[in-house]
């Protein structure tokens, strides 16, 4: 072992300064956040959904979140985990199934039982989530970290001399936003995942190179535990699939290859088909299906997002990970060196990246660059490194120009982090001009926070406070009920009485829902946001409850409603048998396809009568976006 650091120093020094400074940077931010058993660092939000399936089970043998002994309310109260439930959705048989897949709590589950040891010794309350199992989870995370470098490091030496694996590790570690999801959120899955499709793509190799069953099960082991954390990790079975392929004759040589090991190749397929598996006996456990899919987002394949995702101001991978533009350039230098690697790896990328873009939450949260790319590192680092390695064969000075250039890069990507960290690089709100403003900037000019994207309330706090003078209004609903053909629902117009007129509808326990304004979003603006207005005249029947009307207006794309807003009447100073008004102010979310639908309907979710008149809105369209 010692002998084989001794011959390969210089990227054994690289790994360790690149855990050092990950490490480092990390407990900066630990610093930064003072963790508390009321503040914690590591399971909180989507990490608490990924967790959740440990501490349901082990200790509250509650997998299907019944709450019977309301452990979930009572835990999130004392440690304050998530604002609000949604890693896991009800069910009609009363369970609640976990949005996220179990992948992620298998790899959790070593720091999740030293943890629960460790507090039972110690006089820790062993809740699964007091300060013992937050800094077990944290310090899990930055063992995956230093497993993942030192992995991608054998890889690197399999194929280049220890001077060009070092290079190449300094320029995917420090280089690339790894930097910020391994050194500054390691618990977050992307960590993980790095390290664990490194250990694929080393798996391959040793599979090939041995044909050996104890490869073939730890590869097929290692890929269904991909697919338990996400399941499009599938994709990554491409690799030993098509590991050699480039031409007629390699594809010829492939199918001869899986014939003569069918046994080995039916081993591999086998093992990840049983690890997979697991996901499937929860959900059939918890909801009755073999499948469940209970996420807000879901992948757009007609529609994706491509060009932003890989380009945009807002989180385009490529202007905020320029590193990696000299990893695509590589491919064609994999290809002149390393071409039974070229057809694999480049298939591989684009369809993962497609994958990635088709997301409609393409930007993925409130992270620096795109951060699911980062799991395919390992693979990238070998089409950077074959550039270099055709690099260091070109003319003195080339070779000093453009090692100069990856340098800049490498600060730069070094320097956006720390500009992200420290809130100048906005977390989901970024802009051409707004970028432009902050580059190279230590702190944000003062002109400079006018041109950031629209600030989007709270949807339970939403008021239209900006100056009106920025915006163009016009109205695009007035339902007075006096002239419009509703033969559909002509029985409930009530020609009696209204509002200032002489007709009004009628909502009771038959008719729920009024007649919908719906509309195409851009029918409507090209503008990539709107404030709108709407109000309704409201006149309950006697003895009708005043909880049942709610003006409603919401964002739908296909039938898939993802932001929700209904308003109720007040109830101060109401009384029925008279007229009364419900107002609602909604701002679009971050629109996902341009022919998603407005709509807006008032419901009556009583079995009272309610008579309903004047249905308005009017909408505020910005005049000039950043």
């Amino acid at each position: 072992m010692f002998s084989r650091i001794k011959q390969n120093k210089i990227s054994f020094f690289i790994a360790c300064f690149a855990c050092l400074a990950m490490l480092f940077a990390n407990m900066r931010m630990v610093k930064n956040r003072n963790p508390s058993p009321t503040n914690p660092f590591t399971i909180a939000w989507d990490v608490y959904g990924y967790y959740l399936y440990l501490p349901a089970t082990f200790i509250y043998h509650d997998l299907p979140l019944r709450n019977e002994n309301k452990w979930l309310e009572e835990t999130n109260s004392k440690y304050y985990m998530t604002p609000n439930f949604y890693q896991a959705h009800k069910q009609e048989n009363g369970n609640q199934v976990i949005i996220f897949p179990m992948g992620w709590a298998i790899a959790y589950s070593p720091a999740f039982f030293c943890a629960h040891v460790y507090a039972k010794l110690s006089g820790y309350p062993a809740d699964g989530f007091s300060p013992p199992y937050q800094w077990a989870l944290y310090f899990m995370s930055l063992l995956y970290m230093i497993i993942g470098v030192f992995l991608l490091r054998k890889i690197l030496l399999h194929f280049f001399n220890d001077k060009l694996s070092a290079i190449t590790l300094a320029l995917i570690v420090v280089g690339t936003n790894y930097f910020f999801q391994a050194g500054i959120d390691p618990t977050m899955p992307h960590n993980m995942l790095f390290t664990l499709n490194c250990a694929i793509i080393w798996f391959t190799i040793k599979f090939y190179e041995q044909l050996k069953i104890k490869h073939a099960v730890t590869l097929g082991l290692l890929l269904g535990w991909a697919i338990l954390c996400r399941p499009t990790e599938i994709l990554w079975a491409l690799l030993p699939l098509l590991w050699g392929v480039y031409n007629k004759e390699t594809i010829k040589a492939k199918i001869i290859f899986i014939k003569t090991n069918f046994k080995l190749i039916f081993i591999l397929v086998l093992t990840i088909l049983i690890t997979g598996f697991i996901q499937m006996i929860y959900w059939k456990y918890v909801t009755g299906n073999w499948f469940s899919y209970n996420r807000g987002e879901k992948l757009s394949f007609t529609d994706p997002y491509t060009l932003q995702f890989l380009f945009s101001y807002k989180k385009g991978w490529l202007l905020y990970t320029p590193m990696i533009i000299f990893a695509i350039i590589g491919f064609y230098n994999l290809y002149k060196n390393k071409r039974e690697l070229f057809f694999p790896f480049l298939l591989f990328c684009l369809l993962n990246v497609y994958i990635l873009s088709c997301w409609e939450a393409w930007w993925y949260g409130e992270t620096f660059s795109q951060r699911p790319v980062v799991e395919m590192y390992g693979l990238m680092a070998l089409p950077l490194g074959y550039f270099v390695f055709d690099l260091m064969r070109k003319k003195f000075l080339k070779r000093i120009f453009v090692f100069s250039v990856l340098s800049l890069v490498l600060l730069l990507n070094l320097f956006q982090i720390w500009q992200f960290c420290n809130g100048i690089i906005s977390t989901e709100r970024m802009t051409k001009k707004y970028y432009w403003s902050v580059f190279l900037k230590t702190s944000v000019p003062p002109e400079a926070s006018q041109y950031l994207e629209v600030y989007r309330p709270p949807w339970d706090n939403e008021h239209f406070t900006d100056d009106v003078s920025r915006y163009y209004k016009k109205e695009i609903l007035n339902f007075d009920f006096e002239n419009y053909n509703l033969e559909d629902k002509k029985q409930n117009v009530i020609d009696t009485f209204g509002y200032e007129s002489k007709k009004c509808f009628m909502l009771d326990e038959k008719m729920q829902f009024s007649p919908s304004f719906s509309e195409k979003y851009y029918s409507i603006t090209g503008k990539t946001y709107l404030w709108v207005k709407a109000s309704v005249k409201v006149f309950p029947a006697v003895g009708a409850s005043l909880n049942g009307p709610s003006l409603v207006i919401t964002l739908n794309s296909k039938g898939t409603v993802y932001k929700y807003n209904a308003t109720g009447i007040n109830k101060e100073g109401v009384k029925a048998g008279q007229w009364n008004t419900i107002e609602v102010e909604y701002m679009t979310p971050y629109v996902r396809h341009a022919y998603d639908h407005l709509e807006i309907y008032v419901w009556n979710n009583s079995n009272s009568q309610i008579f309903i008149d004047d249905l308005k809105a009017e909408v505020y369209e910005p005049k000039v976006e950043y």
